[in-house]
């Protein structure tokens, strides 16, 4: 089994790496640390899954998975992240992620989801499963699991200070779509400033 790790923090990358290549079903691990490097190794290379942080400085999570399953569909990617399961979990999976991974898991817990997933099935863990059984039950979800991906992505950068231009930029996106974005997510969560989504991101630990 091949493995592609992707995380912007050396010391993580490499604790994932030693981890999986102690599993004796894995042949190769590399890793990277951002985006556009995960991209250009899957164009270059065949791999069995992908090892994801959800937060590198040079792009976003969502549009990298969009990318590789354009790319690859039947490539699974495990996203790995600081922030609690249920603020971003089910967006993730909803968006086609194998699995999601707190980083503050066991060793034993990365192991288990890397085998899930290589037998072909989804991983998260008892917490996450009992999350989505009450959102399959109908009880009260958290409001940002109302925005669409596009309007998280423009809310989690206001909420790190970025300008409307910026999230243009980094979003490949014009301003004034950006601003249309920024309209509706205001709407659906009551905001009325930035500091009002600040506010919500720290509350809700989307943001550190």
């Amino acid at each position: 089994m091949k493995i592609l790790i992707a995380d912007d923090h050396p010391i993580v990358r490499k604790g994932i790496q030693m981890t999986l290549d102690a599993l004796d079903y894995v042949t190769h691990t590399e890793s990277v640390e951002t985006h556009a490097e995960v991209l250009r190794a899957v164009r270059n290379d065949t791999w069995d899954l992908v090892v994801m942080d959800l937060d590198m400085p040079d792009g976003d999570a969502l549009n990298t998975l969009s990318q590789l399953q354009a790319a690859e569909p039947d490539l699974p990617v495990l996203i790995v992240s600081v922030h609690p399961e249920d603020s971003f979990a089910l967006r993730v999976l909803r968006s086609g992620a194998a699995g999601y991974l707190h980083k503050a898991s066991a060793v034993d817990e990365l192991e288990a989801a890397v085998a899930r997933i290589r037998s072909g099935r989804r991983y998260v863990s008892p917490e996450m499963a009992e999350q989505l059984l009450s959102s399959v039950e109908g009880e009260a979800k958290d409001p940002h699991e109302a925005l669409s991906d596009r309007e998280m992505q423009v809310m989690l950068r206001l909420a790190d200070g970025a300008t409307v231009s910026e999230i243009g930029e980094q979003l490949n996106l014009s301003p004034k779509t950006v601003s249309t974005y920024r309209s509706r997510l205001f709407e659906k969560l009551g905001f009325d400033t930035v500091a009002d989504v600040v506010r919500y991101a720290l509350e809700h630990e989307l943001i550190d």
